[in-house]
């Protein structure tokens, strides 16, 4: 979101966030479900936008859509993509079963 704002005042646009209330999940797989389905459709848009920026001839833009559409699927040095990452999460589900994943994944203070 930092990237997508700093672009739109950048292009002295005047950009509106509007805050959804968080989700209800009753289970894990519910989480990584919804947070892939939720990427995905992040990385739809941005491949939408893409085109568009294409077609028009606005390489810059298209250029930074484009960054963010790798971005999320693959990530970068510091940090690796969302997509990636909920795959290799979603792998580990299925392959362990929700309750031993839980266990595994289980943050220890």
């Amino acid at each position: 979101m930092k990237c997508l704002v700093s672009r739109l005042l950048f292009l002295e646009g005047a950009p509106t966030i509007e805050l959804k209330p968080a989700a209800i999940h009753d289970s894990v797989t519910e989480i990584l479900n919804d947070a892939f389905s939720a990427e995905q459709a992040a990385i739809g848009r941005f491949t939408d936008l893409c085109k568009q920026c294409y077609d028009a001839g606005d390489m810059s833009n298209f250029h930074f859509y484009q960054h963010l559409v790798k971005w999320h699927r693959e990530g970068d040095d510091k940090f690796k993509g969302h997509v990636a990452w909920l795959q290799k999460q979603l792998y580990q589900w299925k392959k362990l079963g929700e309750n031993d994943y839980v266990a595994v994944n289980a943050v220890k203070d």
